[in-house]
């Protein structure tokens, strides 16, 4: 069972991302990366075609959709390390940010 970790006090407050700090998604693997990548274009939360590019090529890794970590993805919890951060607990423009850091780390799994 997953348990989602809201990400900073600041950003449940509503501070600005700007100011608050982002957790590291370093831990992420590619199955779930490639859910919340998902996720991210569904809900335009990062730029469709910058996107599409790296989803297509995890989508096509050996078992990246059949697995726990894609479907939770899908439906915006990013697993990082020991801590899971649900996307719809974040505030502001704190969403985008993640998406993007998740297009940057999720590039750097291919």
């Amino acid at each position: 069972m997953f348990r989602p970790i809201l990400a900073t006090s600041l950003i449940l407050l509503g501070a600005s991302a700007g100011t608050a700090q982002l957790p590291s998604i370093v831990g992420m693997g590619a199955e779930n990366a490639a859910g919340v990548l998902g996720y991210c274009v569904k809900n335009r939360l990062v730029d469709a075609t910058s996107a599409n590019a790296v989803l297509d090529k995890l989508n096509k890794k050996p078992g990246v959709k059949g697995s726990g970590a894609f479907k939770s993805g899908e439906t915006g919890i990013i697993h990082a390390g020991k801590k899971d951060i649900s996307l719809d607990s974040l505030k502001g423009d704190a969403k985008g940010k993640m998406c993007s850091m998740v297009l940057k780390q999720s590039a750097s799994l291919l």
